[in-house]
């Protein structure tokens, strides 16, 4: 009877319920059995069966050169500070979005999701601002830099089977480093001033 009533007890604490933005995972004898969907499933529990569950729909964000939760920026310039393409120094603040596309990738693939991302993604960056004009970066063509850097992290976690979905790559803040900023701006406002003297002279010029 004792016996009896254990394995009930036993047996019913392998009932779980998935919830609708999660995925479960059942492994028997640590190796991969099968991937569950909302609802309420069955495995055999501990110590032949493991559950895991993941939340699949959460949006989780990575950021670079800077972090919300801290007013400082000084421990971050590693991250921050990239050389252009034509050989000037730019601060860069970004973030990545990313969403779990497959649970048994995700979970199997890849040891370190977070530091795999982080990784994949400085490295993405730092090359594409290497192959950019600086003007490129600070001001013409920001959205172009985004797309190009999401398209190839996207790429490279594809080909680690990752199981992660890119959502976007946002370049947030790109400035001259701030010991060069104000000459920066003073070189930007001539340009300004330039182009509007042209302009007025052409205007003149077609009266």
């Amino acid at each position: 009877v004792l016996v009896s009533i254990f394995l009930i007890f036993w047996l019913s604490s392998g009932i779980y319920k998935v919830n609708s933005d999660e995925n479960g995972i059942v492994l028997y004898f640590g190796k991969y059995y099968e991937t569950t969907t909302p609802g309420l499933h069955f495995y055999i529990p501990y110590p032949v069966g493991k559950l895991e569950k993941v939340a699949i729909t959460r949006i989780n964000k990575e950021e670079f050169g800077f972090s919300s939760a801290s007013n400082s920026k000084k421990a971050f310039d590693e991250e921050s500070l990239m050389l252009t393409g034509d050989e000037n120094i730019v601060d860069i603040d970004f973030e990545v979005q990313w969403k779990i596309d497959n649970v048994k990738n995700y979970l199997f693939n890849i040891k370190n999701p977070k530091k795999t991302i982080r990784s994949a993604t400085e490295s993405v960056i730092r090359e594409i601002i290497a192959n950019r004009d600086t003007d490129d970066i600070l001001a013409n063509k920001k959205l172009e830099i985004e797309l190009e850097a999401k398209k190839l992290l996207q790429n490279i976690l594809d080909s680690y089977n990752s199981g992660i979905e890119i959502i976007t790559v946002q370049l947030l803040r790109a400035d001259p480093p701030k010991e060069v900023i104000n000459a920066f701006r003073d070189v930007q406002t001539a340009k300004a001033d330039k182009e509007r003297k042209i302009n007025e002279a052409q205007s003149y010029s077609n009266d």
